[in-house]
């Protein structure tokens, strides 16, 4: 019987979670928890290491794949935490024990990445990581969680900059989201054998409403009012994502109507000091919610929005797209590999001094229906144009492990 391909994923995406209920709002959380269950379809196992809450009860989902399809999970308890958050020991006990072919990172620099990074340099083994977010993005949460004060996180840039580009030459590959992530990162500096692995959409659970009766009951399941004008913001609700820019825009159109109000799926610590205030201007914060959760979200508001010009791949905004909603994107971002003119609202990057630019377009869409429905239309045939990758992300970690282990001719 041939053995099983092994890949560890190794992860700093972070989350936040008082409780154990099933938690994928987070893309990178998402994508490595759904390659991770399909794992076996490939004659592959994948363990998931990580620190990071949003993993626990998706973990949970995965420990119930484990029953019947022998796929190994591993979350790592806070008793295992050193300094920081990072399980050092932790980590570099449980990829001595797998054993795995391929190390493979959730980002480049990040605490738990470094350690492992380091752990596969000295054992000899491949390592791959997978861009999701800009790196230094990343980071600079890691080190916010770790208690460094904003100012220091702003004066170690320059050396966090030099880190991150030593050790993406250190890697056998980096995977990046699409070829846009890939002209940025190489901008920042990162030099390396990059493979563009595009994301998937699960085009069943994303999909439009089937009635005003299910967007009705939709609503009144998450609290939402069937008379207010929605809009939408999907992911981890901080200024890396442009939130600052969102309530902008908000509190824009709420001066043309206050029954237009904002949802917010995803994580929203950042904001949790002025909720109250936030609440008052019309935001309704659902948190971090199930897969099946966010698709029924989708179903009821009228148009998404996400002004970010960093999105490295936009998953959040095809699923918005696969649900047949009308999206408000900027014309830079790697959701240009599959977002287009006649299949959502292209603007260019948002400017605070200018929010007309995107406050009267969007408001034009939002009380005229049927032009709503012509653009949703367009961008679920569009976003079906994206592929499920799990297949190619397996595929990339196995050329890696070949050619590294590949003898060298020395004729």
């Amino acid at each position: 019987m041939e053995d099983k391909f092994k890949i560890a994923i190794v992860s700093d995406a972070y989350g936040h979670s008082d409780n154990e209920k099933e938690i994928v709002t987070n893309g990178t959380v998402r994508f490595s928890g759904e390659v991770a269950v399909s794992a076996h379809q490939f004659s592959s196992e994948i363990r998931l290491l990580t620190t990071s809450p949003s993993y626990h009860a998706f973990g949970n989902k995965i420990i119930n794949v484990l029953k019947t399809e022998r796929f190994v999970y591993n979350n790592l308890p806070k008793s295992s935490q050193t300094h920081g958050g990072i399980a050092e020991e932790g980590i570099k006990k449980h990829l001595s024990f797998f054993s795995p072919n391929v190390v493979s990172l959730s980002t480049i620099g990040a605490p738990n990445a470094t350690v492992a990074q380091k752990w596969a340099t000295e054992n000899n083994i491949p390592c791959v990581a997978t861009v999701h977010s800009h790196p230094e993005n990343i980071i600079r949460h890691s080190l916010v969680e770790m208690g460094y004060p904003y100012e220091s996180i702003i004066k170690i840039a320059e050396k966090t900059r030099q880190r991150i580009q030593r050790l993406s030459s250190e890697l056998q590959a980096i995977i990046v989201r699409s070829s846009v992530s890939q002209i940025e990162l190489q901008k920042y500096g990162l030099q390396g054998n990059f493979k563009v692995l595009r994301g998937g959409v699960d085009k069943d659970t994303f999909c439009p409403s089937e009635s005003e009766e299910e967007v009705f009951t939709l609503r009144e399941k998450f609290g939402l009012d069937i008379k207010d004008i929605l809009l939408l913001f999907v992911g981890r609700f901080c200024p890396a994502k442009s939130s600052d820019s969102v309530i902008q825009i908000l509190r824009e159109l709420r001066n043309i109507n206050k029954n237009i109000k904002l949802v917010v799926v995803g994580d929203y610590s950042h904001y949790k000091f002025e909720l109250r205030e936030l609440k008052n201007t019309g935001v309704h914060f659902l948190g971090e919610l199930k897969k099946q959760d966010v698709a029924d979200v989708m179903k009821t508001v009228d148009i998404g929005i996400a002004p970010s010009t960093e999105e490295t791949f936009g998953q959040g905004i095809a699923e918005m797209m696969s649900s047949e909603l009308v999206c408000a994107v900027p014309n830079i971002g790697g959701h240009m590999e599959f977002a287009r003119t006649n299949s959502s609202l292209m603007l260019d990057p948002f400017n605070k001094e200018k929010p007309e630019n995107w406050v009267n377009i969007i408001y034009h869409y939002l009380i005229n229906p049927h032009l709503r429905k012509n653009v949703g239309e367009m961008a679920r045939k569009q976003v079906n144009t994206i592929n499920e990758s799990y297949q190619h992300f397996i595929d990339i970690h196995k050329e890696v492990y070949e050619n590294f282990i590949a003898p060298i001719d020395v004729s």
